[in-house]
């Protein structure tokens, strides 16, 4: 009788998450991953259709443990501009170290055909990137930031904030200094 592992499909992602992050996209095979997550490569593809779906699914729980710990900073007691600026910083990091593996990902073209036929298949549902979670996190930043608790939140500086982070981790990630003064420029002239 088969070895049964309680929560696999958490086990695949955590050990698919790891070796994607030491080793890169391209060097990741699904043996690799089934041997770390002890389970065979027969039954991973029963979670897991390719190695381009099993990287989507580890990119939506490393955004879900981002948004999770956005929310918990953007709720804590800590001063309002500590807060916004924690949040950023986690924000800009997670960017940045995720952007070489995303890039390398896009660069396959077994990724890139994944990743249309995905869209394509939940575009009549999400017809933009954004969760309802994100939008939530997005509108609580953007009342942070105007220090005004609303309930229609401010969703316009929310979302300059995080496109700012979003844009500089990606394009300028050298200049990481000067990338966090605008940062906190840009978050005290708001």
């Amino acid at each position: 009788m088969p070895k049964r592992i309680p929560n696999l499909s958490e086990t695949i992602l955590t050990q698919a998450a790891n070796l994607f992050s030491k080793n890169g996209y391209d060097a990741v095979d699904m043996k690799q991953v089934a041997a770390e997550a002890g389970t065979s490569v027969g039954n991973l593809y029963n979670y897991f259709q390719s190695k381009p779906a099993l990287f989507l699914a580890v990119k939506g729980l490393w955004k879900s443990n981002l948004v999770d710990a956005c929310r918990t900073i953007l709720t804590s007691d800590a001063p309002l501009k500590e807060r916004i600026l924690a949040v950023l910083h986690r924000f800009y990091d997670n960017i940045s170290n995720w952007h070489g593996l995303w890039a390398e990902f896009m660069s396959c073209r077994e990724g890139r055909e994944h990743l249309h036929e995905v869209r394509a298949k939940t575009a009549h549902k999400q017809p933009w990137a954004l969760s309802p979670e994100e939008l939530e996190l997005v509108g609580m930043l953007g009342a942070l930031l105007l220090n005004q608790p609303t309930s229609q939140p401010p969703f316009r500086w929310g979302f300059l904030v995080i496109t700012a982070a979003l844009q500089m981790a990606t394009r300028h990630p050298s200049y990481k200094e000067d990338n966090w003064k605008f940062l906190e420029t840009l978050v005290d002239k708001i």
